[in-house]
């Protein structure tokens, strides 16, 4: 009987995976959110084309729908871009946050890019919601940065 009720499971599960794949848009088991799913291709075309975009105008808009991890996002990549056109790094969206601080031989630039990247980190990867109070706490960083070294 052991046997007989794993093969109906199986049965079960090709049957589920087969209705997902027909009829659910080719996504398996998760459905993602569409705003989930507009971010990403956002933040993928902002990646792609770091070095034409106006990220200034992004981060308005981020701040403007309250997602202050997104704006922390674009802060990022607007230092990393005041850093690519001044060839201190070379862009690729495949580096690491690492990497381009690698390529830093300035240590005080350095140093405050390493700031930024740690607070982007807390911010980007923590899983809780950030408060306006502290998104202009940790935005000043940013801007100070941006001031500092542009």
């Amino acid at each position: 009987w052991f046997y007989n009720m794993l093969g109906i499971a199986g049965a079960a599960f090709v049957i589920f995976l087969l209705y997902k794949f027909f009829f659910s848009g080719r996504q398996f088991i998760l459905n993602p959110n569409e705003d989930e799913d507009t971010e990403k291709a956002r933040i993928n075309f902002v990646e792609r084309n770091l070095l034409d975009v106006d990220l200034n105008s992004y981060i308005k808009e981020a701040v403007a729908s309250n997602n202050y991890a997104l704006a922390i996002r674009y802060q990022q990549l607007l230092n990393i871009q005041l850093l690519a056109k001044k060839n201190i790094v070379y862009w690729n969206q495949s580096k690491t946050n690492m990497e381009l601080m690698d390529e830093i031989t300035q240590l005080d630039l350095r140093s405050d890019f390493k700031k930024c990247t740690a607070l982007f980190d807390y911010v980007w990867f923590g899983d809780f919601t950030i408060t306006a109070a502290k998104f202009e706490e940790i935005n000043q960083q940013f801007q100070e940065f941006q001031r500092r070294w542009s």
